[in-house]
């Protein structure tokens, strides 16, 4: 399997990881390249001290924040929380193992760190006679997977290669998210006639990333089966268009354009806002985030979702 395909994959569970997915996340990640590293369940009185996972040989601690996906200005709190959380974790933990290094571990969607969050942690580094502290971001996590040999891969995003067995696992709730579409009402016209843009054309003119881009050529491979599907109910087809329009107006709405991943966002929003919130944290997640990218890609070529070569309104 290429390589920027398990990439493409791990990147969108990253940018959907929000407070202790993510954190669960980065801990697995952590343990295959450090085995001491350990997670810091918080007390349900005195929290995690400052702490959500460290490893004592080293003195090295790590605080995790992943905001909501449209949180404004999460960077304003990101540097409220990393001094706020280095002076819990002194009075916590550095009596216990003298603190050497301190990691602010942030879910920054792939947006630059800014200089204030860099500034305050070169501060606390200077002030403590640190030998590290530093931001670990969303770059340097995608970076860390990319290391990964295929096996612990798989761990994270699935046996990619196993299309078959994978594919009966999706096409229940690929039947659902279709049916629940169908069934919202709407008051959005479809577009009617439109002319199909190339794939490749559409997916740069509105700016998506190459990793989606990948993610889309993917699923695009298994969009027939939507067909399949609803061959026998036209009624659930024609609802599903509008449906699916206007939660692409409505992620425009919590995406602002002067993102700059705002395309990628909006793709991630629009899943989170399509998948059961029961379905998150399960094992039957996977099936249901592969089912909605079958969606996204069938009504994307079809000019459904996003805009049309040509438009002004992309970001």
């Amino acid at each position: 399997m290429p390589t920027h395909i398990y990439r493409s994959a791990f990147k969108t569970e990253v940018l959907e990881a929000e407070g202790t997915d993510f954190q669960r996340l980065f801990g697995d990640l952590m343990r295959i390249y450090y085995p001491g590293f350990r997670n810091v369940r918080a007390s349900a009185f005195k929290g995690d001290g400052g702490n959500d996972g460290w490893i004592e040989t080293e003195g090295a601690y790590y605080q995790v924040y992943a905001p909501e996906i449209n949180s404004i200005n999460p960077e304003i709190y990101a540097v409220k929380k990393a001094k706020e959380d280095f002076k819990k974790l002194k009075e916590n933990w550095d009596g216990l193992v003298p603190i050497r290094k301190f990691f602010f571990v942030f879910n920054n969607r792939m947006q630059p760190v800014s200089a204030d969050l860099q500034k305050v942690m070169a501060a606390i580094k200077k002030e403590n006679n640190l030998e590290e502290a530093s931001v670990i971001d969303t770059y340097q996590i995608l970076e860390m997977f990319d290391r990964l040999n295929e096996k612990y891969k798989i761990r994270f995003v699935g046996n990619l290669n196993d299309v078959p067995e994978a594919l009966e696992k999706i096409l229940s709730p690929l039947a659902e998210l279709l049916k629940k579409l169908a069934q919202e009402d709407h008051d959005i016209v479809p577009y009617l006639n439109a002319p199909h843009p190339d794939f490749s054309v559409k997916i740069q003119f509105n700016g998506l990333s190459d990793e989606l881009k990948a993610r889309m050529d993917f699923a695009s491979h298994y969009v027939g089966e939507i067909d399949n599907i609803l061959s026998d109910s036209r009624g659930h087809a024609q609802k599903i268009v509008p449906a699916l329009q206007e939660l692409y107006q409505r992620s425009k709405g919590e995406i602002s354009n002067e993102r700059e991943d705002a395309s990628d966002a909006r793709y991630v929003w629009m899943m989170q806002e399509l998948i059961p919130s029961e379905a998150r944290g399960t094992s039957h997640y996977t099936s249901y985030r592969a089912a909605a990218e079958i969606i996204f890609a069938k009504y994307f070529e079809s000019c459904d979702i996003y805009e049309p070569p040509g438009s002004f309104d992309a970001s």
